[in-house]
Formats: structure tokens, sequence, C-alpha cells
């Protein structure tokens, strides 16, 4: 009947009138309100959407309504326990039944809601209310509700024996009534409350259901002490925008009591605040946040990775943050620093082009030493980690040897560099592989300033007699940095060997002529793929 009634507003006109004639009838009216109490449900819903939505054009015309309206009346239940489920069945702007003006139908609602508890309450006491609570969806606001009634024997009732109660009705009716009685009598009530003879589990319990601010904090500190202000610290929910000031208490408990995660919300929260110019950002607090995550398991699965990448990128701007700690959070957070995030491991790809010994360690922690045929053992997942750290690593980065902290070029750091480089991958026996990655980053190089496309320094380590492996991992990094493209019959792939054959000309011209060999040919194997693409029909099967 319910899924009939759904559909009642696409019924003729008198199967409508019909149906709501049946529904209206003593056959249906004297049966136990609970079985018809659904009906009435959806009757009730249905009128209340028509008449909020009335200037749409599926809307029914007022007179239909009223008639439906007749029908859900006739349904109405007397009993409170039923009557009034609806009120608390739903969201609050469901239950609205006109469009804008907002705050005042919400206002009619709580008065609704109260004038529903207070009915239940009269009649059957707070028992009669809990028992109404677990048959709604929402105890929350049941426990709002009470919380507006000044009832002196009521606070006792809840107070602190529901706090004991670890049913999620309870639960939630529990912090609707301290949530409401907190917004009424402010402050005196709170500390009224934490001046009875609790037990300090049971102060935590009632601290942790009061807004996140400095206010409760400075209160959890006098009230339970150093002993036990973890009992509010492990299970009070996070919600840093309430928290009016100065977030560094909150950071620095929750880093003591191992909610890592949490804490670096509260971090992402101060570059929100210091981005609108209403805060500070404490790097030192937010560095100390991203470690602790790292050595905390269950704090990274439930870390929110664009906030933490953001902490991060934060980081990464600062000239005075620690750059070994930021080294160590870019390179276990690295799967979060990847192409399709805002962030990027900006400070692991600074060391690699200037530190060779750390590029050398990168590559021995991918790639095996050449001769090494040994079949070893199955990695540890760890040792699988780093390598897929390092792997990733390599393949995304994106700053040229030789560039230095202001973003110039400096050639002897880059001379410097590479023959650093070559001299430790030798010996480790990564020197192929090492030339081959070394080449795809040279792909990152600036421009001369004389005017080449390449910068002069660096087309001559690329020119060398002795590096093909590297010539051909800067040329295959060339062609797979296009990436995606749409079918253009080979006029781009024409146009992308023009242009690679133009810089082989002008390499020539400097006297770069193996690099040069190295970019024709590369201009050979677009002018290929473009004949390819022109013999092809748009959409292949």
């Amino acid at each position: 009947m319910g899924e009939l009634i759904e559909h009642l507003p696409n019924l003729p006109s008198p199967a409508r009138e019909s149906l709501l004639n049946h529904l209206m009838s003593k056959e249906v009216v004297n049966l136990p309100e609970t079985e018809y109490f659904p009906l009435w449900e959806s009757l009730d819903d249905l009128v209340r959407w028509h008449r909020e939505f009335a200037d749409a054009q599926w809307a029914l015309p007022e007179e239909e309504i009223s008639r439906i309206e007749e029908g859900a009346n006739a349904l109405a239940p007397e009993a409170p326990e039923l009557k009034y489920q609806r009120l608390f069945g739903h969201r609050g702007h469901v239950l609205f039944e006109e469009r804008g003006n907002y705050e005042e139908q919400q206002r009619r609602l709580d008065e609704a809601r109260q004038v529903a508890v207070q009915t239940i309450l009269s009649s059957g006491g707070f028992q009669a209310v809990l028992a109404f609570a677990h048959n709604v969806a929402f105890p929350y606001e049941v426990g709002r509700s009470l919380g507006s009634i000044d009832v002196e024997e009521l606070e006792a009732d809840i107070l602190p024996t529901l706090l004991n109660v670890t049913g999620d009705t309870e639960e939630q009716l529990v912090a609707g009534f301290v949530s409401m009685r907190y917004w009424r009598l402010k402050w005196a009530w709170v500390d009224d409350v934490l001046a009875r003879d609790w037990t300090k589990a049971q102060k935590a319990k009632f601290l942790v259901l009061l807004p996140f601010s400095k206010e409760v904090w400075r209160r959890v500190a006098d009230r339970l002490g150093e002993n036990d202000e973890e009992l509010y610290w492990r299970n009070v929910e996070v919600k840093p925008y309430l928290a009016d000031g100065d977030l560094a208490i909150a950071i620095e408990k929750l880093i003591e009591y191992h909610r890592a995660s949490a804490a670096v919300l509260c971090v992402d929260y101060c570059v929100y605040r210091e981005a609108g110019g209403d805060g500070r950002f404490d790097e030192n607090l937010a560095t100390c946040a991203l470690l602790a995550v790292l050595e905390e398991s269950s704090d990274i699965e439930q870390l929110d990775p664009k906030k933490a990448v953001r902490v991060i990128k934060r980081l990464q701007e600062s000239s005075t943050a620690d750059q070994e700690a930021l080294s160590k959070i870019e390179w276990y957070f690295l799967p979060l620093l990847d192409e399709f995030s805002p962030g990027s491991p900006s400070t692991l790809e600074k060391r690699l082009a200037s530190d060779p010994a750390f590029f050398a360690e990168v590559v021995s922690l991918v790639f095996r030493p050449k001769g090494d045929n040994q079949e070893d053992a199955e990695p540890d997942e760890q040792k699988q980690n780093l390598a897929r750290n390092a792997y990733r690593l390599l393949t995304e980065w994106r700053r040229c040897p030789g560039t230095v902290a202001d973003g110039s070029f400096n050639v002897q750091e880059f001379d410097n560099w590479l023959a650093e480089a070559r001299r430790i991958t030798e010996g480790t026996g990564h020197r192929e592989v090492a030339q081959s990655q070394i080449g795809q980053a040279l792909t990152n190089a600036p421009a001369d300033p004389n005017g080449l496309w390449i910068h002069e320094a660096v087309a001559s380590a690329l020119n060398g007699r002795d590096v093909e492996t590297m010539r051909s991992g800067f040329t295959r990094e060339l062609f797979n940095r296009r990436g995606a493209h749409w079918f253009t019959a080979g006029r781009e792939e024409l146009e992308l060997a023009q242009c690679n054959r133009n810089k082989a000309e002008a390499l020539e011209a400097k006297g770069f002529v193996r690099l040069a060999a190295a970019m024709r040919e590369l201009a050979n194997d677009y002018e290929r793929d473009a004949e390819r693409e022109a013999n092809r029909e748009l959409y292949d099967d």
C-alpha cells in the first residue's frame, strides 16, 4: 500500500479518490494504529512535498492536496509515541513545508519537537522518552528537546547515568541534551556539573560532549589533571573550526596521546586560517604532527590525504622548515605527492639534484647491480615500500642537477654532481641504469643564455662518446613526456618531427653532433608515427 501511495499523484482522479476513500474507511481506521501508521507517514510526506514545491509543474493543485490531507488526518495516530515519531525521523529541512525562511521554519520545528517530548515526558516520565528515542531515526534531537525543558528532576535522570551507557541511542540522546543545556546555560552550568561528585571518567565523557574549544581544554587540565586528561584527548571528536583561538594546545595534546592524524587536521585548519589572515602557522608543530603520523600505522589509515598534502606544501614554502625532517616526511608520503595531486616531493627533488650520493642510494633501492643474478628471497613489506617510493621519486623527478637554491643553473655544480654520481654508481654496479635515469632528469635542463634550446653544459654532457645510455634515456623521456594525445591523422606527429629536427640542427651547429644524431632519430620516430597515423582510421576496431 505504501508503494501505491508514492504513485498517488500519477493516478487518474477517479482511482486516486477511490484509494483515499478506502484509506479513510472503517476497515482501515479501525485497525491498530501501529498497522496504519506507515500509511499516515507516507500521505503526510506527500502533502508536505507538494506544498513545499507548489510552483513546480509536477505539483498537484491545492484542492487535491487538501483532499489527500483529509486522508492523512483520518489516519493520524493518537498515541504520542507514534504521533511524534516523524518529527524525529528526518533531518530538519525534510520537514519544512515551504522554501525560504528556513530559520523561522527551524524555530517552529524545534518548538514542535519540544512540545512532543514534553507531552511524552508528562504522560510516561523519562523512561517513556527513552523508549521513544529508541524508535526514532535521530535520538540526538530528542536529547536536544529534553535539554530545553526546565524540570529539576530531569537532569538527574540523564546525568551522569547515561554517560555510563554504551548504547548508540543513549549516547546520542545524552549528547543532544548536553549540547542544548550548554547553549542555554553556558559555562556556569558546565562548572556546576563538573563540581559534582562524579568520577574522572564521567567528567571526561561529559567534557567530550562540549564544543572543541580552549575553554573546555582549560577545564580538562583543571578538573582531570595530567594523570587523567588522556580520557578526554583520546576520545574527543576533533572539530578545529569550533576552536576559539590558538590550536597549539590541541595539536600538542593530540600528538602526545597518539592521535596524530587528528593533530594534522588541526594543523591544516591553521593553514586555512593563515591564508585568510586570521591565524598563525607553527611549522615546528606541523612537522611534529606529520612525523608522529609515521610512527602510528593506525593514524596513517585515518589521515585525510588532501589535508596532509596541504600541510606538506605549506612546509615546503617555508625557508626555515627543518629540511631533514621534511625530506623524511616527503619520503613516506610520496604516494600522496604524485602527479595527480596538488603536491610534489620538492624537497626530495632538490636533494636528488644536489646530492649525488642520495641519487645513487635511490637508484640502488630500485635496481639490482649489474651482473647480480642471484635469486633473492621475496623482499619483506618494508623493502617493497622503499623500492616503490624510490621508483616513484625517480619517475617524477623534475629538477635538473646543477639547479641551485634560487632556481638558477650553476655549471660548476652540474659538472661536480655528474662526475660524483658517475663515480659512485660505477662503484656500486649501477652505472648504466644510473646513466639512463640521469638522461631522463636532464630533459628538465634550462635553455642556454646564448640562445640554444638546452644549456650548453648539459648538451656537452649528453654529447660524450661514452654516454649512449644517457642520450637514450634523454630522448626516450622526451618522447614519453608527450603523454596522451588526440588523433590528428599524423599532423601533430609531423609538427613534432620538424621541431626535433630543428633542435638537432641547432645542436649540430654548436658541434654537439652525437646529441644531434639522437635528436634526428627522435624526429624520425615521430615521422614513422605520422605515417602510421595517416594510414589508419580514426576509430580502429
